[in-house]
């Protein structure tokens, strides 16, 4: 199983239920090699900016204490996700706003890259993937993608592509015949 890494918008439509597609970049050379989405009942979990948070006993310090007795705390503590806060919360739980970024064993946002598994709240189950240009988008996929305002549904395919030029342009550029891998998916429960 493998993660991917969602944004803020992503996740709320996933809680919601509005995102039943996810749309990856398709790197030629390593899809050629091993295509990555071919396997159906593959399963992803969600990676997300995340923290760590305890209330009853302090951190153990790394030089004092074993790696197994850390995990053993990592695991007791629980996780706090922050696509669930607002954007200006600094730090997460019921840790003050003006506690010094220095100090430490302080709660802090982790990087959705740095997630494992089992601080994961999403599973998702790939049904089908297919390669698809971004010149072929319509506003039906856009809204399968979840994006846009959910009341109204106003999902305009420009403003989506401005969103992936922004996340993916590094690597392609805005060329709307870029090909992506389309992944059809559901949730199923995560046991973490």
């Amino acid at each position: 199983m493998r993660g991917v890494v969602l944004a803020r918008w992503e996740i709320e439509a996933l809680k919601q239920g509005r995102k039943t597609i996810l749309r990856v970049p398709y790197y030629p050379y390593y899809d050629k090699v091993k295509p990555a989405w071919t396997i159906h009942d593959m399963s992803l979990y969600v990676k997300e900016s995340y923290a760590v948070v305890w209330h009853t006993e302090e951190p153990p310090d790394p030089d004092y204490h074993t790696p197994k007795q850390i995990r053993a705390w990592e695991r007791s503590c629980r996780t706090q996700y922050r696509a669930d806060e607002t954007v200006d919360t600094k730090f997460p739980g019921d840790w003050p706003n003006d506690t010094d970024p220095k100090v430490w064993g302080v709660p802090r946002w982790l990087s959705a890259q740095t997630m494992p598994r089992y601080r994961s709240r999403f599973e998702l189950r790939v049904l089908y993937a297919y390669p698809q240009k971004l010149g072929d988008l319509k506003e039906h996929h856009v809204k399968a993608e979840g994006f846009g305002n959910p009341i109204t549904r106003d999902c305009k395919v420009p403003k989506y592509l401005e969103t992936w030029y922004q996340r993916y342009g590094n690597i392609y550029g805005d060329d709307p015949d870029v090909r992506t891998w389309a992944i059809t998916f559901e949730v199923v429960p995560n046991a973490g």
